[in-house]
Protein backbone atom coordinates (compact mmCIF):
# COMPACT_ATOMS: atom_id res chain seq x y z
CA UNK A 1 0.00 0.00 0.00
CA UNK A 2 1.66 3.43 -0.84
CA UNK A 3 1.96 5.69 2.03
CA UNK A 4 -0.38 8.42 1.74
CA UNK A 5 -0.04 12.07 3.34
CA UNK A 6 -0.37 12.37 7.02
CA UNK A 7 0.82 8.86 6.98
CA UNK A 8 3.96 8.04 9.25
CA UNK A 9 6.75 5.77 7.82
CA UNK A 10 7.16 2.96 10.64
CA UNK A 11 11.13 3.86 10.81
CA UNK A 12 12.30 6.92 9.43
CA UNK A 13 15.46 7.42 8.25
CA UNK A 14 18.45 8.65 11.06
CA UNK A 15 19.29 12.70 10.67
CA UNK A 16 22.31 14.60 9.95
CA UNK A 17 21.73 16.03 13.42
CA UNK A 18 21.48 12.15 14.59
CA UNK A 19 24.74 11.64 13.31
CA UNK A 20 26.35 14.73 14.79
CA UNK A 21 25.08 13.94 18.12
CA UNK A 22 26.13 10.71 18.18
CA UNK A 23 29.89 11.46 16.96
CA UNK A 24 30.18 14.14 19.82
CA UNK A 25 29.16 11.66 22.74
CA UNK A 26 31.35 9.49 21.04
CA UNK A 27 34.08 12.52 21.08
CA UNK A 28 33.39 12.99 24.64
CA UNK A 29 33.66 9.35 25.80
CA UNK A 30 37.20 9.48 24.13
CA UNK A 31 37.91 12.81 26.37
CA UNK A 32 36.81 10.71 29.35
CA UNK A 33 38.85 7.61 28.46
CA UNK A 34 41.97 10.24 28.09
CA UNK A 35 41.72 12.13 31.20
CA UNK A 36 40.89 8.83 33.17
CA UNK A 37 45.08 7.95 31.84
CA UNK A 38 46.35 10.98 31.66
CA UNK A 39 45.00 13.30 34.75
CA UNK A 40 46.58 12.55 37.72
CA UNK A 41 44.06 13.24 40.25
CA UNK A 42 41.75 10.78 38.65
CA UNK A 43 44.83 8.31 38.85
CA UNK A 44 44.81 8.48 42.67
CA UNK A 45 42.63 5.97 44.57
CA UNK A 46 39.05 7.08 45.17
CA UNK A 47 39.59 7.53 49.19
CA UNK A 48 42.91 10.04 48.20
CA UNK A 49 40.49 12.06 45.64
CA UNK A 50 38.10 13.16 48.05
CA UNK A 51 40.22 13.97 50.82
CA UNK A 52 41.36 16.38 48.30
CA UNK A 53 38.07 17.18 47.24
CA UNK A 54 37.51 18.01 50.77
CA UNK A 55 40.59 19.84 51.59
CA UNK A 56 39.89 22.28 48.49
CA UNK A 57 36.12 22.99 49.28
CA UNK A 58 36.75 23.04 53.22
CA UNK A 59 35.91 26.27 55.79
CA UNK A 60 33.84 27.91 53.09
CA UNK A 61 31.15 30.58 53.84
CA UNK A 62 28.60 30.07 51.53
CA UNK A 63 26.13 33.37 51.22
CA UNK A 64 23.71 35.08 48.93
CA UNK A 65 24.99 36.65 45.60
CA UNK A 66 26.13 39.96 45.94
CA UNK A 67 23.99 42.95 45.43
CA UNK A 68 24.21 45.37 42.59
CA UNK A 69 22.36 48.77 41.65
CA UNK A 70 19.64 49.05 38.74
CA UNK A 71 21.64 51.61 36.53
CA UNK A 72 18.08 52.85 35.68
CA UNK A 73 16.24 52.31 38.84
CA UNK A 74 18.71 52.69 41.34
CA UNK A 75 17.45 49.93 43.29
CA UNK A 76 19.60 47.31 44.94
CA UNK A 77 18.86 43.55 44.04
CA UNK A 78 20.38 40.31 44.06
CA UNK A 79 23.12 39.55 41.36
CA UNK A 80 21.08 38.15 38.48
CA UNK A 81 24.31 36.55 36.88
CA UNK A 82 26.01 34.82 39.73
CA UNK A 83 28.92 36.42 38.46
CA UNK A 84 30.92 35.23 41.53
CA UNK A 85 30.16 31.34 40.88
CA UNK A 86 28.34 28.64 42.80
CA UNK A 87 25.25 28.06 40.42
CA UNK A 88 22.41 25.80 41.53
CA UNK A 89 19.23 24.55 39.97
CA UNK A 90 16.60 26.67 40.01
CA UNK A 91 13.20 25.52 41.52
CA UNK A 92 11.01 28.51 41.32
CA UNK A 93 11.05 31.47 38.30
CA UNK A 94 9.74 33.30 41.56
CA UNK A 95 13.49 33.31 43.57
CA UNK A 96 15.62 35.91 41.47
CA UNK A 97 18.84 35.37 42.69
CA UNK A 98 19.66 31.22 41.65
CA UNK A 99 22.95 31.94 43.02
CA UNK A 100 25.26 32.05 45.82
CA UNK A 101 28.35 33.75 46.57
CA UNK A 102 31.57 30.97 46.26
CA UNK A 103 35.22 31.23 45.96
CA UNK A 104 36.20 30.75 41.86
CA UNK A 105 38.98 29.87 42.41
CA UNK A 106 37.91 26.93 44.18
CA UNK A 107 35.10 25.99 42.15
CA UNK A 108 37.52 25.43 39.05
CA UNK A 109 37.97 21.87 40.22
CA UNK A 110 34.77 21.22 38.95
CA UNK A 111 35.30 22.06 35.47
CA UNK A 112 38.26 19.92 34.84
CA UNK A 113 36.49 17.01 33.41
CA UNK A 114 33.04 15.30 33.59
CA UNK A 115 34.20 12.53 36.17
CA UNK A 116 35.52 14.73 38.63
CA UNK A 117 32.84 17.08 38.02
CA UNK A 118 30.26 14.18 39.14
CA UNK A 119 32.20 12.78 41.98
CA UNK A 120 32.93 16.48 43.15
CA UNK A 121 29.91 18.58 42.86
CA UNK A 122 28.14 18.20 45.96
CA UNK A 123 31.44 18.82 47.92
CA UNK A 124 30.56 22.75 47.99
CA UNK A 125 27.93 22.16 50.06
CA UNK A 126 28.87 18.73 51.94
CA UNK A 127 32.23 20.76 52.87
CA UNK A 128 31.18 24.20 53.67
CA UNK A 129 29.02 26.58 55.59
CA UNK A 130 26.05 27.79 54.38
CA UNK A 131 25.23 31.48 55.96
CA UNK A 132 22.55 33.65 56.51
CA UNK A 133 19.82 34.96 58.42
CA UNK A 134 16.02 33.03 58.37
CA UNK A 135 14.87 34.62 55.39
CA UNK A 136 17.86 33.40 53.67
CA UNK A 137 17.94 30.01 54.85
CA UNK A 138 14.23 29.63 53.93
CA UNK A 139 14.60 30.60 50.47
CA UNK A 140 17.65 28.57 49.78
CA UNK A 141 16.75 25.08 51.07
CA UNK A 142 13.73 24.86 49.39
CA UNK A 143 13.69 27.18 46.45
CA UNK A 144 17.39 26.87 44.93
CA UNK A 145 18.89 23.72 45.28
CA UNK A 146 17.93 20.44 44.04
CA UNK A 147 17.27 17.86 46.73
CA UNK A 148 20.48 16.34 46.92
CA UNK A 149 22.16 19.78 46.83
CA UNK A 150 19.94 20.23 50.18
CA UNK A 151 20.47 16.65 51.62
CA UNK A 152 24.51 17.76 50.85
CA UNK A 153 24.73 20.66 53.75
CA UNK A 154 25.87 19.32 56.93
CA UNK A 155 26.74 22.84 58.57
CA UNK A 156 24.47 25.89 59.20
CA UNK A 157 24.92 29.22 60.36
CA UNK A 158 21.74 31.01 61.00
CA UNK A 159 22.81 34.79 61.60
CA UNK A 160 20.31 37.35 63.63
CA UNK A 161 21.38 40.71 63.82
CA UNK A 162 19.99 42.67 67.10
CA UNK A 163 20.88 46.18 68.68
CA UNK A 164 19.00 47.20 71.85
CA UNK A 165 16.74 49.82 72.24
CA UNK A 166 15.57 51.48 75.32
CA UNK A 167 12.46 50.73 75.07
CA UNK A 168 12.88 47.45 74.23
CA UNK A 169 14.51 45.75 77.37
CA UNK A 170 12.25 43.18 78.05
CA UNK A 171 11.82 41.61 74.51
CA UNK A 172 15.58 40.55 74.30
CA UNK A 173 15.27 36.58 73.99
CA UNK A 174 12.01 37.14 71.52
CA UNK A 175 14.12 39.30 68.99
CA UNK A 176 16.87 37.85 68.98
CA UNK A 177 14.76 34.44 68.33
CA UNK A 178 12.27 36.11 66.08
CA UNK A 179 9.96 32.90 66.27
CA UNK A 180 7.97 33.05 63.34
CA UNK A 181 10.46 32.84 60.86
CA UNK A 182 12.63 31.26 62.38
CA UNK A 183 10.60 28.29 63.39
CA UNK A 184 10.40 27.67 59.73
CA UNK A 185 14.11 27.71 59.12
CA UNK A 186 14.32 25.01 61.85
CA UNK A 187 11.80 23.04 60.59
CA UNK A 188 13.28 22.92 57.43
CA UNK A 189 16.82 21.96 58.71
CA UNK A 190 15.75 19.78 60.66
CA UNK A 191 14.17 17.44 58.00
CA UNK A 192 17.42 17.71 55.77
CA UNK A 193 18.85 14.20 55.72
CA UNK A 194 22.24 15.65 55.78
CA UNK A 195 22.71 18.19 58.13
CA UNK A 196 24.93 17.45 61.49
CA UNK A 197 25.87 21.01 63.29
CA UNK A 198 23.54 24.38 63.23
CA UNK A 199 25.61 27.38 64.88
CA UNK A 200 22.94 30.10 66.06
CA UNK A 201 25.20 33.36 66.27
CA UNK A 202 23.53 36.10 67.36
CA UNK A 203 25.33 39.76 66.73
CA UNK A 204 24.57 41.63 69.55
CA UNK A 205 24.99 45.53 70.54
CA UNK A 206 24.80 47.47 73.32
CA UNK A 207 23.54 44.70 75.34
CA UNK A 208 24.66 44.08 78.86
CA UNK A 209 27.03 41.30 79.60
CA UNK A 210 25.76 40.19 82.75
CA UNK A 211 22.44 39.60 80.72
CA UNK A 212 24.17 37.91 77.38
CA UNK A 213 24.53 34.53 79.00
CA UNK A 214 20.82 34.09 80.04
CA UNK A 215 19.51 35.15 76.78
CA UNK A 216 22.00 32.81 74.73
CA UNK A 217 20.57 30.11 77.15
CA UNK A 218 16.95 30.71 76.25
CA UNK A 219 17.45 30.74 72.39
CA UNK A 220 19.22 27.13 72.85
CA UNK A 221 16.24 25.90 74.54
CA UNK A 222 14.31 27.58 71.87
CA UNK A 223 16.19 26.03 69.34
CA UNK A 224 16.39 22.65 70.82
CA UNK A 225 12.76 22.82 71.26
CA UNK A 226 11.30 23.36 67.61
CA UNK A 227 14.32 21.35 66.69
CA UNK A 228 13.20 18.24 68.61
CA UNK A 229 9.72 18.26 66.79
CA UNK A 230 11.45 17.10 63.11
CA UNK A 231 12.64 14.01 62.05
CA UNK A 232 16.52 14.31 62.38
CA UNK A 233 16.01 17.33 65.56
CA UNK A 234 17.51 14.92 67.67
CA UNK A 235 20.70 13.85 65.62
CA UNK A 236 21.88 17.78 65.02
CA UNK A 237 24.54 19.50 67.42
CA UNK A 238 23.48 23.04 68.19
CA UNK A 239 25.87 25.84 69.02
CA UNK A 240 24.68 29.40 70.26
CA UNK A 241 27.64 32.06 69.75
CA UNK A 242 27.28 35.68 69.78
Amino acid sequence: METQVGDQPLHQPATQTDFEAIKMQDTYDALTLENQVKCPILRLPGEIRNKVYGYVFDDVKIKPGPWYQNPVTKKYSKDLYGSYGLELEQRSKFFRNKHLWYPRERLSLLQTCRQINAEAKLFPFAAGTLQGDDYFINDVIWRVPSKAQANAITTVELVRHYQRRAYQRQAYVRLLYDSGMMDQALRKLGELRGVKKLVFCSLLEDIETERLDHHRDQCFLLVGEVLSKTSRGAEIEVAITH
